[in-house]
């Protein structure tokens, strides 16, 4: 995968690879959904952003399987993070969208 010219290696071997090229992720998101947190059902494909309806934290995983915390997210915060998963353990925020 490259990222604005700079190959990242998509170590993970989970095909979850995000392009960057050609404009394919430039511009605003084309769909959205509720996110339900879960510790073991991942998105069918992962986010570019997640919006926080409700504050609290956030505990996403990453399309390499990195689980990152993102604490005290305030209402109305987009988080621009590709996600495969908002873990339910440690999620205390409400009313998540992924968007795409």
């Amino acid at each position: 995968m490259t990222d604005r010219g700079v190959t990242v290696p998509d170590s993970s071997g989970n095909g979850y690879g995000v392009s960057r090229e050609g404009g394919n992720n430039d511009g605003p998101t084309k769909q959205a959904f509720s996110i339900t947190p879960s510790n073991t059902v991942n998105f069918s494909v992962p986010t570019r952003a997640i919006y926080c309806g409700g504050a609290g934290n956030i505990q996403v995983v990453t399309p390499d399987g990195t689980v990152i915390p993102f604490l005290a997210v305030p209402v109305g915060t987009i988080l621009p993070v590709a996600a495969i998963r908002v873990n339910s353990t440690s999620t205390t925020a409400t009313n998540l969208v992924g968007m795409v």
